[in-house]
C-alpha cells in the first residue's frame, strides 16, 4: 500500500506543529532532540521526539512527546496491514521456504516504509524552519535499522562520530 497520500495529507499539520515547536526554548540540560521512529506504531503516530542530556540520557525537566498526536492515526486506511500483522501471515504459511521469503519481503517493505518516514519528518523539519535550529537534532530507528538523519541538513550521517560527539558521557 502507497502511504504517500496519508504521508501529503497531515503535512501541513506536522509543519506547522514543528513549527511552533522550534521556535520555543528548551531547557539548558538539553544537548540533542532525537526524533524515534517506531516500527510497530503505524498505522498510528510512528515518532516520538525525545530530549536528550550531555550523557545521552532523556533530560529530567522536560517530557517527551509525540507529534500529531491530536491526529490519532497517520494512515487511516482499512487496507494497511500493520507490520506485526504481516509478520503474522507469514509465519502462518505452512511451508519454511515461503516463510523465509514472506519475512524477508516484510522486512524490506517496512524498513523501507520506516526510511520514508524518517525522510518525510525530515522534509517537514525543513519546511518549519528546522535548518536554524539552535540544537542538534535527528531522527533515529528503534532498532537502529540505519544510521540516524540529521535534521539540518536532511542526510543520513556517515559515521556514528558525527551522533556521538554531541554528547560527553
Amino acid at each position: 500500500m502507497n502511504i504517500e497520500p496519508y504521508l501529503e495529507k497531515h503535512k501541513n499539520a506536522l509543519i506547522s506543529e514543528l513549527s511552533e515547536f522550534i521556535q520555543k526554548p528548551l531547557p539548558e540540560e538539553v544537548r540533542c532532540v532525537e526524533v524515534m521512529v517506531f516500527r510497530e506504531s503505524m498505522p498510528g503516530i510512528p515518532f516520538r521526539v525525545f530530549f536528550l542530556n550531555r550523557f545521552k540520557d532523556t533530560a529530567k525537566t522536560i517530557e517527551s512527546f509525540e507529534p500529531l498526536s491530536s491526529v490519532g492515526v497517520l494512515v487511516d486506511s482499512p487496507d494497511y496491514i500493520s507490520r506485526e500483522e504481516a509478520i503474522c501471515k507469514c509465519l502462518d504459511m505452512d511451508e519454511e521456504p515461503e516463510q523465509d521469503l514472506c519475512m524477508d519481503f516484510v522486512t524490506e517493505k517496512y524498513n523501507s516504509e520506516n526510511q520514508r518516514l524518517c525522510q518525510w519528518f525530515s522534509e517537514c523539519w525543513d519546511e518549519a524552519g528546522g535548518k536554524n535550529y539552535q540544537y542538534h537534532a535527528f531522527v533515529v530507528e528503534e532498532d537502529g535499522q540505519f544510521n540516524p538523519l540529521n535534521l539540518k541538513t536532511g542526510t543520513h550521517i556517515k559515521h556514528m562520530h558525527e551522533y556521538v560527539k554531541v554528547f560527553d558521557g
